[in-house]
């Protein structure tokens, strides 16, 4: 949910009510803690580059306009801005005050948790679950820590700043990208290859990824443009890698196999209107550095929110060689979602993805063709007061060739071995729904239960999808807690 709010409108009441929805999903309060000056007007979106900047001054102290009395003029108060933990450490070194003179703030969390498998499958693992992969076993997700100089968008003069952001944890395994963290033939770089995952290639439970490090300039031309350079987070999907972007613990299907993470080239935003922001980018691909292609794939996006700030939709398309079945081809890649406020604790988020892959699977006469993938989700967010919040989410993601989830896009039927035309093996749909809660015990502490049910028609033979490929359907019960600093 996009929100627009002007610091001379806010008093306490209303920061009050708002801090009942930060648990929800960063888009029902994420404009609050973005600290314009006084008249402007400015767009905060539950996105992957964004979320971070929001959630870390959202999580790890009260927005400035907070500690002012009634009365007060917001100016006054936004000096008095308490400095989060990690920056209140530092300025005990000499690094602190030097950070603070730059501009460059630093901020993060630690993220852990634990996933109950009632199956306990022999592989301990709860694939094609990603993330809170492992069954009957605590993970520590996300050691996370940035430094960030954001730009000042809001000055006539040109800007410079830059962000980089480090992930220690079990999470690495699924934010990596090939030729930074992994190598084009799939194996580590960074971290051992000594370890049971084999999911995207040898890897062990805990490691390190850098998924961002990118420079920004602000340049003040036209309504004003930023332009990333370097290593970013993805601009599309409702879904973040951050644990403190997302409302559940558990990530869905859509998010893991469906969309790009990272990218490395170059990416610009503007805002059209007060209503209007755009983006545009030319980058390596989707996850990768060093590409065998050596071709460059094209990203944009629009977002556009109502004028009463209640409905926001967003739409982005990338196109590019990306892998196929057996070597890089096109691939056209569209996701479009909606966010509204039905009421003034219900959030509805409806959205879509949809995946066309050149050359991606094998038809049902032995040749090669193209492959396609799909999904569909719905969120219904709901804050029940300032501490606790519940969700809901329902999705259906059809891989119509199996090249994504499972991806056997080239596998065919026995029955067509022994002088028989092979018979391609037909796509499969996955189901997920997930019921949770949101509990903010204190202002730096969130805890995230969940129960999920996962199920589909994927079927090889007597293979199945979960429970180490011996059954159809999963249940997870599962919690995560997340500290702020």
């Amino acid at each position: 949910m996009l929100f627009w709010i002007r610091e001379e409108d806010m008093t306490r009441g209303k920061i009050t009510n708002l801090l009942g929805s930060l648990a929800v999903a960063g888009p029902l309060a994420a404009g609050a803690w973005a600290g314009e000056k006084v008249g402007t007007t400015a767009v905060q979106l539950y996105k992957p580059e964004q979320v971070i900047r929001s959630v870390a001054v959202e999580e790890q102290a009260a927005p400035a306009v907070a500690q002012a009395n009634e009365g007060e003029p917001a100016d006054e108060a936004k000096e008095e801005e308490p400095l989060n933990y990690l920056m209140q450490q530092l300025n005990c070194t000499s690094i602190g005050p030097w950070l603070t003179c730059n501009g460059i703030k630093a901020a993060g969390w630690l993220a852990q948790g634990f996933t109950w498998n009632p199956d306990s499958p022999d592989n301990r693992f709860n694939f094609p679950m990603t993330f809170n992969d492992r069954s009957n076993d605590y993970q520590l997700n996300q050691l996370y820590v940035y430094f960030e100089r954001p730009v000042n968008t809001e000055a006539c003069c040109w800007d410079i700043g830059g962000r980089v952001d480090m992930l220690l944890g079990t999470d690495y395994y699924f934010t990596t990208s090939v030729g930074w963290e992994t190598n084009p033939d799939g194996t580590q770089d960074w971290n051992s290859e000594d370890g049971p995952r084999r999911q995207f290639g040898a890897g062990r439970l805990f490691g390190i990824a850098v998924p961002q490090l990118y420079a920004e300039v602000y340049a003040p031309v036209h309504t004003g443009y930023s332009i990333k350079i370097g290593h970013f987070y993805t601009p599309v999907g409702y879904e973040t890698v951050t644990s403190t972007g997302n409302f559940f613990y558990s990530h869905a299907f859509t998010h893991q196999y469906f969309e790009p993470f990272t990218h490395w080239g170059m990416q610009a935003e503007t805002k059209l209107t007060k209503q209007l922001k755009m983006q545009f980018g030319v980058t390596a691909g989707w996850d990768t550095l060093d590409d065998a292609s050596d071709k460059a794939r094209v990203h944009g996006s629009l977002t556009w929110t109502s004028c009463d700030e209640k409905t926001m939709l967003f739409y982005a398309l990338m196109v590019g060689e990306e892998p196929g079945l057996s070597a890089e081809e096109t691939r056209t890649y569209q996701s479009i979602y909606m966010t509204h406020k039905i009421c003034e604790n219900l959030t509805s988020v409806t959205g879509t993805d949809l995946i066309y892959q050149d050359d991606g699977s094998i038809n049902h006469s032995g040749a090669v063709d193209d492959a396609e993938a799909y999904s569909i989700y719905q969120y219904l967010l709901y804050d029940i007061n300032k501490c606790w919040s519940a969700g809901v989410r329902f999705e259906a993601s059809r891989d119509d060739d199996n090249l994504r989830i499972v991806p056997v896009g080239g596998l065919t039927d026995p029955d067509g071995i022994g002088g028989a035309p092979p018979i391609a093996v037909d796509g499969s749909t996955f189901y997920s729904l997930t019921a949770g809660l949101n509990w903010k015990p204190y202002e730096h502490v969130r805890v995230r239960p969940e129960l999920r049910w996962d199920w589909s028609d994927f079927n090889i033979g007597p293979a199945g999808t979960f429970d180490d490929s011996s059954d159809n359907n999963q249940f997870t019960a599962s919690f995560d807690v997340i500290i702020s600093f």
